[in-house]
């Protein structure tokens, strides 16, 4: 079971982030935070109160977008909401059972980004940009030299590290080169005595039972929405 601080601070993960070990990338202040534009558009508020919205305003470009998930204030006729979905947030606390594999999994620096841009752009699983990689360790596997899956460490506060940019290149689904990643990712983050969670949308069901036969479980429901400055 999590206590309830732990808890808390997982209903409103991009406020919690930007307020703990990721607080050295923050832009913002007491009532509203960012990361930098180039690493995530992920942002958050201390409150759903529209002065929270006024000092995001302030962090954000017209024509910019940010996401923002858990807590989300009603925001002012200058942003227009690009997406918005009920999202599915899942954590793991326990070891998975990692299987062999000839595939070799390898650390991915930033000699690698550009690749890992691609791989984003081509499987769609959520926001990978220039300086993401600085926001944790980031695992891949290579076939014949091609980055072909990835997955990495996104937010992070207090002892809950997120999961996330999970991919695998279409040609090579089906051979649980993801899966295989993110239980090494789990292991690593858990021999921290850390907690891995990451968010799904609900309308991935196909991901989310991926997850639950990991051995994720379901924690909460919250509203995911991006949105976007145009005033």
């Amino acid at each position: 079971m999590l206590d309830t601080t732990t808890s808390a601070l997982l209903d409103n993960p991009g406020w919690s982030a930007l307020n703990s070990h990721h607080a050295h990338f923050a832009l913002g202040d007491e009532l509203a935070k960012r990361y930098p534009r180039e690493m995530s558009p992920i942002a958050g508020v201390s409150e759903a109160h529209p002065s929270n919205v006024s000092a995001l305003e302030k962090l954000v470009e017209v024509g910019d977008s940010v996401a923002i998930a858990g807590l989300i204030p009603p925001f002012s006729s200058n942003w227009m909401v690009s997406f918005e979905s009920m999202a599915v947030q899942m954590i793991c606390q326990e070891p998975i059972d990692v299987p062999e594999s000839d595939s070799k999994i390898i650390t991915l620096s930033t000699s690698d980004i550009p690749e890992m841009i691609s791989l984003v752009e081509l499987t769609h699983p959520g926001p990978f940009l220039e300086r993401t990689i600085e926001m944790g360790t980031y695992l891949g596997i290579r076939q014949n030299g091609k980055l072909v899956a990835m997955a990495g460490e996104r937010m992070f506060f207090q002892n809950c590290r997120e999961v996330s940019a999970v991919c695998t290149h279409p040609e090579f689904l089906g051979r649980g080169y993801a899966s295989h990643i993110v239980g090494v990712l789990v292991n690593e983050i858990l021999k921290k005595d850390q907690i891995s969670f990451l968010q799904v949308v609900v309308s991935n069901e196909r991901a989310r039972k991926v997850y639950e036969k990991l051995g994720f479980r379901v924690r909460t429901e919250f509203p995911l929405a991006f949105i976007q400055r145009v005033e």
